[in-house]
C-alpha cells in the first residue's frame, strides 16, 4: 500500500502532469475513486495518496485485473521482498520487457 504512495511521489518528482495508476486491487482503488472519508485501517494512506495526487493536472485510478498486468504483479512482488526502492524511468530489465510484450498481447490481441 505504502508503494503506492512512494509511485505517485516518484511521479511527482519527474515533473509529471498527468498519471494513471493502475492496480489489481478492487478494494484500493474504490476507496481512491471514492469521496467519502475513509475510517479503514488504511484509510489514512488513502486520504495521503489522494491529496497528493492533487499536484497533478489529472490523475486517475485505475483497476486492472493481475491477469492483464502480470509485469507489475511480479515487480510489486519482487518490491516487497526489497529493502530499497526500485524504478525503471528508460530502461527495464529484459525479463520484464519480455513480460510486457506478453502482457501487451493479453490486453490488444491479434
Amino acid at each position: 500500500m505504502f508503494k503506492s504512495f512512494v509511485g505517485v511521489q516518484f511521479a511527482d518528482d519527474l515533473g509529471l502532469n498527468l498519471l494513471t495508476v493502475e492496480s489489481d486491487s478492487k478494494t484500493l482503488i474504490k476507496k481512491l475513486n471514492s469521496q467519502g472519508l475513509d475510517l479503514s485501517d488504511i484509510g489514512r494512506v488513502v486520504h495521503d495518496i489522494k491529496s497528493f495526487s492533487r499536484r497533478f493536472t489529472s490523475c486517475a485510478f485505475s483497476f486492472i485485473g493481475r491477469r492483464g498486468n502480470h509485469v507489475a504483479h511480479v515487480m510489486a512482488s519482487e518490491g516487497r521482498n526489497s529493502s530499497e526502492d526500485r524504478f525503471w524511468v528508460e530502461d527495464a530489465p529484459a525479463k520484464v520487457l519480455r513480460m510486457a510484450v506478453d502482457d501487451r498481447r493479453f490486453i490488444d490481441p491479434p
